[in-house]
C-alpha cells in the first residue's frame, strides 16, 4: 500500500457525515502509468460540504463559506502523506467547477486555495485566479516560491476544468485544461513540508481563505505526471448511463462518521461486461458498522438491526438491478459467517445476504445454517427457489463466495465457486420489487437478517460465469507482501 501511496492517490470517493458516498471511478486514472493501481486517499466532508451533482456528475459542494475537505489516508484517518517532502517528483491535480467569470473567487489569488497543504514557511498549495488561470506554490528552506499561469475566461465555459501542479527536481509548473501555462526554477535546496492537514477548498492554517466550487475529482502523487497521465476527462451524462446498464460493482462501504474505504483490492475488472461499471454505494443502517477481518477492511452485520442499504451512485435513489429486464441477472457477494453457520437460523428466509424481495415480487440470495445457499426469483408473482447445498462451508476458509443469476429461465446457485444447483423456471415475466435493495437484510420484514462479515458485492443485469466473479480477496500474508 505504502509503495502504492507514493505512486498516486486517486480521490474517487467524497464522504458527507450522512451515511451517503459517491465514486468518481469512471474519471480514474488507469493508474498502470504509474506501475501499479493506486491506494486511495479519503476525504471528510467538512462544515457545509455537502454531496450533489453538477452537469448530471456527482460532486461536492464547496460554495459554502465555511466549506472544506480534508483528505486522510485510507487506512490510518490520518492526514495523507502526499510525497512533497521527499526528492521525488510530485503532482496535485483537480477537476473543478467554477461559476462563469469566475464568480465569487477573490481578486487575491491568495484567498482561493484549491488544493492546499500550506502553513507559515512550510508547504504547497494550488490556486486559482479569478481571471481564470491558476498559481502553484511550493515551500524550499522556508521560502515561498509561486509560479502563476494565465488562462482568461476559463471558468464556466467548458463546465469542468482540470487544473494542475507538478514539481519534478527543481521545476515548478502549472497547468490548466491540459496546457503547460508557466514553469520555473527553485533553488537546488531541501522542501519545508507542512505537517499539518491537507484539504481542498480552504487552507487548513487561515480558515478565511476558501474557494467556491463544485469539486469532481482529485489526486496527489509522489511522482511528477505529462500530460498524457493526468485525470481524464469526466464522462457524459449519456456515457454514464450506458455504463450502469452494464453492471454495478459495490467496492465501497460508508459508515455514519466521515469514512470510507475501498475494497478495490478485490475489484472485478469489468471488461467482463464490456465496459467499467458504474459503482453502487450503500448507506449503513443500525448497527451496521466499519471493521477488519483477517486484515481485510469489511462491514459489520452481526447486529440485530445492521444492514446495508445499496443506492445508485448519482441519483441516490435504489439501484437499478436489471433484474425486470429480460437480460441476464448477477448477484454475487463475498461474506464472512462463524463457524457452523454461527447465529443464523435453521429457517432459510431468516438469513437474507441480499434481498430485493417483497410479497410475490423481486429476488433474495439467503444462507442455509448447515451450508449452502438458497437463490429465489419471483416470475409472474410466484417465487421460485433454487438450493445448494454446501455442508460445513461457513468458517472453513474464513471468506466465502456466494452467487445467485438467471440466464433466460435458468436459475442456479453457486457457494465458492461451485455451480450447486439449478433450476429452469417458466418462460414468463420477471416480478420485479419496486422498493430498496438491501444486503444483510429483508427490505419488507425487517425481522429476517443476517449475522455476518461483508467484504464486496456486485449485481450486473448480465449472467457472469465462474471466471468473471470476484476474485478472491487478498490473504494477509498477501498484503504484508504487497505492503
Amino acid at each position: 500500500q505504502q509503495q502504492q501511496q507514493q505512486q498516486g492517490a486517486v480521490l474517487p470517493l467524497l464522504v458527507g457525515e450522512q451515511p451517503l458516498a459517491f465514486s468518481l471511478e469512471a474519471w480514474r486514472s488507469v493508474d498502470e502509468t504509474l506501475g501499479a493501481s493506486s491506494t486511495k486517499a479519503f476525504a471528510r466532508c467538512l462544515g457545509s460540504a455537502a454531496l450533489t451533482s453538477k452537469d448530471g456528475l456527482p460532486c461536492v459542494d464547496l460554495t459554502g463559506d465555511d466549506a472544506a475537505l480534508e483528505l486522510v489516508d485510507a487506512v490510518q484517518g490520518t492526514p495523507l502523506k502526499d510525497g512533497f517532502a521527499t526528492a521525488h517528483g510530485f503532482t496535485v491535480e483537480v477537476w473543478v467547477h467554477v461559476e462563469a467569470a469566475g464568480g465569487r473567487l477573490s481578486r487575491d489569488a491568495f484567498r482561493n486555495p484549491l488544493a492546499s497543504r500550506h502553513g507559515n514557511a512550510s508547504g504547497w498549495e494550488l490556486r486559482l485566479l479569478r481571471s481564470g488561470g491558476a498559481v502553484f506554490l511550493a515551500t524550499v528552506e522556508g521560502v515561498h516560491h509561486e509560479v502563476e499561469g494565465l488562462a482568461p475566461g476559463c471558468w464556466g465555459k467548458n463546465g469542468w476544468t482540470h487544473v494542475a501542479g507538478t514539481l519534478e527536481n527543481c521545476r515548478l509548473r502549472v497547468f490548466v485544461s491540459g496546457q503547460l501555462l508557466a514553469e520555473q526554477c527553485l533553488p537546488d535546496a531541501p522542501r519545508s513540508p507542512f505537517e499539518g492537514p491537507f484539504y481542498i477548498g480552504r487552507n487548513p492554517v487561515w480558515n478565511d481563505r476558501g474557494l467556491p466550487c463544485f469539486l469532481g475529482a482529485a489526486r496527489v502523487a509522489a511522482a511528477t505526471l505529462d500530460l498524457g497521465s493526468f485525470l481524464p476527462e469526466p464522462p457524459t451524462l449519456q456515457q454514464q448511463q450506458q455504463q450502469q446498464q452494464q453492471g454495478a460493482v459495490l467496492p465501497l462501504l460508508v459508515g455514519e462518521q466521515p469514512l470510507a474505504f475501498s475494497l478495490e483490492a478485490w475489484r472485478s475488472v469489468d471488461e467482463t461486461l464490456g465496459a467499467s461499471s458504474t459503482k453502487a454505494f450503500a448507506r449503513c443502517l443500525g448497527s451496521a458498522a466499519l471493521t477488519s477481518k483477517d486484515g481485510l477492511p469489511c462491514v459489520d452485520l452481526t447486529g440485530d438491526d445492521a444492514a446495508l442499504e445499496l443506492v445508485d451512485a448519482v441519483q441516490g435513489t435504489p439501484l437499478k438491478d436489471g433484474f425486470a429486464t429480460a437480460h441476464g441477472f448477477t448477484v454475487e457477494v463475498w461474506v464472512h459467517v462463524e463457524a457452523a453457520g454461527g447465529r443464523l437460523s435453521r429457517d432459510a428466509f431468516r438469513n437474507p445476504l441480499a434481498s430485493r424481495h417483497g410479497n410475490a415480487s423481486g429476488w433474495e440470495l439467503r444462507l442455509l445454517r448447515s451450508g449452502g445457499a438458497v437463490f429465489l426469483a419471483t416470475v409472474e408473482g410466484v417465487h421460485h427457489e433454487v438450493e445448494g447445498l454446501a455442508p460445513g462451508c461457513w468458517g472453513k476458509n474464513g471468506w466465502t463466495h456466494v452467487a445467485g443469476t438467471l440466464e433466460n429461465c435458468r436459475l442456479r446457485v453457486f457457494v465458492s465457486g461451485q455451480l450447486l444447483a439449478e433450476q429452469c423456471l417458466p418462460d414468463a415475466p420477471r416480478s420485479p420489487f419496486e422498493g430498496p435493495f438491501y444486503i444483510g437484510r429483508n427490505p419488507v420484514w425487517n425481522d429476517r437478517g443476517l449475522p455476518c462479515f461483508l467484504g464486496a458485492a456486485r449485481v450486473a443485469a448480465a449472467t457472469l460465469d465462474l471466471g468473471s466473479f470476484l476474485p478472491e480477496p487478498p490473504t494477509l500474508q498477501q498484503q504484508q507482501q504487497q505492503q
